[in-house]
């Protein structure tokens, strides 16, 4: 007996789909792996910029101190403990000139 229906066989496949999503997978860790290394060189640089501005307010500082005790110097004022900071930071960062 016979309902008048009709069964028509199909087969869904998503093996397509899947292949194309572990591609994606793929290529976001990829992405990802890259992205770890450029925050590690952006941290780097950051901290070697750091160091470079802390080396040149130090710098800075100890020629601020050269100079205020060459003035005292030149005024024959200096104390000889001020002439000895004074010949250690030339040694230590060289002279004004």
């Amino acid at each position: 007996m016979y309902d008048g229906s009709i069964v028509i066989g199909t087969e869904l496949s998503t093996n397509k789909f899947d292949k194309q999503i572990a591609d994606l997978d793929r290529k976001i860790d990829k992405e990802e792996d890259k992205k770890i290394i450029i925050e590690t060189k952006l941290t780097n640089q950051e901290q070697e910029l750091e160091r470079a501005r802390q080396k040149a307010d130090e710098l800075a500082d100890a020629y601020q101190k050269i100079k205020a005790v060459q003035e005292k110097v030149s005024q024959h004022k200096a104390s000889p403990a001020e002439f000895e900071t004074m010949q250690n930071l030339q040694a230590q960062y060289g002279s004004l000139e």
